[in-house]
């Protein structure tokens, strides 16, 4: 996590990618806020949210050798949390 971006993370946005050997488990982990982030001068008395915002766009996704349970060409991994998640209507949840 790059301690520098505790007020905004920008989408990232990726096309024709090939996961490789790639399962559930190691497909995606997004952090939470390290609580060192909650300052009065930046974010007030909680963590700056950033991490909490990450959102990634994949297009023309390829899959080979071990898969996700899941191997869409067209997705995205959104947070969960009910501020970012939770405004995607087809959002499918993957527990850890």
């Amino acid at each position: 996590m790059n301690p520098d971006s505790s007020d905004k993370i920008p989408p990232h946005f990726f096309d024709n990618c090939k996961f490789t050997d790639v399962d559930d488990l190691g497909f995606a982990f997004l952090e939470k806020p390290p609580s060192k982030w909650a300052n009065i001068k930046d974010c007030g008395n909680f963590p700056c949210t950033a991490p909490s915002n990450y959102i990634m766009g994949f297009t023309s996704t390829k899959y080979a050798g071990v898969t996700p349970s899941t191997t869409a060409k067209d997705f995205t991994v959104v947070p969960d949390d009910e501020t970012v998640g939770g405004t995607y209507p087809n959002c499918q949840h993957k527990r850890d």
